[in-house]
């Protein structure tokens, strides 16, 4: 007498270890793009399955910003990768791609995200996989083809991407550091970063392992007794925001400040109003040696 089907007994014989399947809703609402993708990259690429080598063109790049506050929120659910041809690459192409932000998830250290090609309407072209590692941001991959279970890891991806962060603002300095500030140093709040002081830039370098960095730049912009207000372009490329620094003057190899909440307003009254500084009562200084 058969045996009655409960879910153990039906689903005991699907094997752990098999690939899975990825559905797309074809009636999508797009997500806000930030836990896919955000930032501004140049990137150069390789498809395997369309032409050898890596085509690295300057002007390739992919852009996932925020617009804050915007009452277009659509705007935030769209990232948009530029490719550019190479010479004497066949298969390499001039498009722009746009691409609507589905969804993501974790396999381990893997970080998967699904998108759609909103400017297209076959179905086996419009579904797209990417995957990042979180050990190595420095490449992605992206499947050829609406499933998401050619993608094992990022190396051996039918096309991957490897990425290098540019800056997507340019921001003129407006004021001047003292000029015994300028130098290396090594700021004791994080002590694995490289910092390069000049008269108008501090660039601080921090280095997650020996194959990966990452990079801020505060830009000088306007300086009132010991406060200057500086604008600060963030690894991503996508946004500045502006901090104010409370010097004291060098005293042998020792530079002694403060650094306040970050904040979106060109203004140095609200950047650099003191209760900007969250150690006002202690009144504790960091140190660049």
């Amino acid at each position: 007498m058969p045996k009655e089907p409960t879910v153990e007994r039906v689903c005991q014989g699907i094997n752990a270890e098999q690939q899975l399947i990825t559905l797309f809703n074809e009636n999508y609402i797009p997500i806000n793009c930030r836990s896919s993708l955000e930032g501004v990259w140049q990137f150069a690429y390789q498809n395997r399955f369309r032409f050898t080598g890596e085509c690295d063109h300057q002007d390739a790049q992919i852009r996932s910003c925020q617009t804050a506050g915007t009452q277009f929120l659509i705007t935030n659910q769209k990232f948009n990768i530029t490719y550019k041809q190479c010479k004497g690459m066949h298969g390499t192409f001039n498009g722009v791609v746009e691409y609507s932000c589905l969804g993501d998830w974790f396999v381990g250290k893997n970080h998967y995200f699904a998108v759609a090609n909103t400017k297209e309407s076959r179905k086996d072209e419009k579904y797209r996989c990417f995957l990042k590692n979180r050990d190595d941001d420095l490449y992605i991959g992206v499947s050829i083809t609406a499933e998401c279970n050619t993608l094992k890891t990022v190396e051996k991806s039918p096309e991957r991407m490897r990425v290098t962060p540019v800056k997507a603002e340019v921001v003129l300095p407006g004021c001047r550091l003292p000029q015994n500030f300028s130098g290396d140093w090594i700021n004791t709040a994080n002590i694995d970063a490289d910092v390069f002081i000049n008269e108008t830039h501090i660039i601080e370098t921090y280095y997650p392992d020996k194959a990966r960095y990452r990079r801020t730049i505060y830009v000088c912009r306007e300086q009132r007794d010991t406060r200057v207000m500086m604008a600060r372009l963030t690894v991503d490329g996508c946004q500045k925001d502006y901090v104010c620094f409370d010097f004291v003057p060098r005293h042998h190899n020792i530079i002694r400040y403060r650094r306040g909440l970050a904040v979106i307003i060109d203004d140095f009254s609200t950047v650099c109003s003191w209760v900007q500084f969250k150690n006002k009562v202690e009144w504790r200084y960091d140190l660049f040696l």
